[in-house]
């Protein structure tokens, strides 16, 4: 038990799955949860997500959920984080074709990357980094990686399209957030 009370849970999403999520770790006796999501409750959201009533309608998701969070047992104060990671360095999404096109015309000095099944091209002169091409692992790693590339001083992040499909869509719809 003392090592569930002096944990750290991110619950990213306060939605569908988040909510009843973050009432079960919350009452589970988990140390601290953090709560990141970028959205404010509407309407069409209350009938899903159970940490939500009409009186909240507007306000930010990831503050009312924190608030709800505690009032059900989370025995410290959770964080909350009213958007998801987003890098200070410039961050591009590009497909592994336009990705590879691009440091081949400038060789990727300066630059990180982030990819998944594209390969570092011969000379390139930047910092490659790589995640599974399994969705779940790569969502997994996603933020850590971001955070690594970002403090390595890039002039910019270059990140490969995850590939197309409903298992890779919280990852894409993650990476325009933060890339915007």
């Amino acid at each position: 038990m003392k090592a569930l009370a002096d944990s750290t849970v991110l619950l990213v999403g306060a939605g569908g799955l988040g909510c009843p999520a973050g009432h079960a770790l919350a009452r589970s006796g988990v140390g601290r949860l953090v709560v990141v999501d970028d959205d404010t409750v509407e309407g069409t959201n209350l009938h899903r997500q159970i940490l939500f009533t009409e009186a909240d309608l507007g306000r930010p998701k990831a503050t009312v959920a924190a608030e709800r969070l505690m009032a059900a047992g989370a025995p410290r104060a959770p964080g909350m984080l009213p958007r998801h990671y987003a890098p200070r360095t410039r961050l591009r999404l590009l497909t592994a074709t336009d990705l590879l096109q691009g440091l081949a015309a400038d060789g990727g000095a300066g630059i990180a990357v982030l990819a998944c099944t594209a390969q570092a091209p011969a000379g390139f002169r930047g910092i490659w980094r790589r995640l599974p091409a399994s969705s779940g692992a790569y969502a997994r790693g996603l933020y850590a990686e971001l955070r690594l590339l970002d403090e390595l001083g890039a002039r910019e992040i270059r990140v490969e399209q995850p590939p197309a499909g409903d298992d890779w869509a919280p990852v894409a719809d993650r990476l325009r957030r933060a890339a915007a």
